[in-house]
């Protein structure tokens, strides 16, 4: 069973996902955070979404008020 998001949760895995990048960022030389979220998704499917220009693009197309 997956755990339940949580404020401490959400930071291991942005904080994951933001070491993966800059490791792929180190082999590859190039900053792709899209393959770093499928690569993720790949391995912990409720945890890791992924995100790339598709993604992005349609969330973008949602305009959505931004509450803060």
């Amino acid at each position: 069973m997956e755990p339940r998001m949580n404020a401490e949760l959400l930071f291991q895995v942005c904080e994951l996902h933001y070491e993966l990048t800059n490791l792929f960022k180190e082999i590859t030389g190039k900053y792709n955070r899209s393959l770093a979220s499928k690569y993720l998704h790949f391995h912990l499917p409720n945890l890791f979404y992924i995100y790339d220009k598709r993604a992005s693009d349609e969330i973008n197309k949602l305009k959505l008020p931004l509450k803060i």
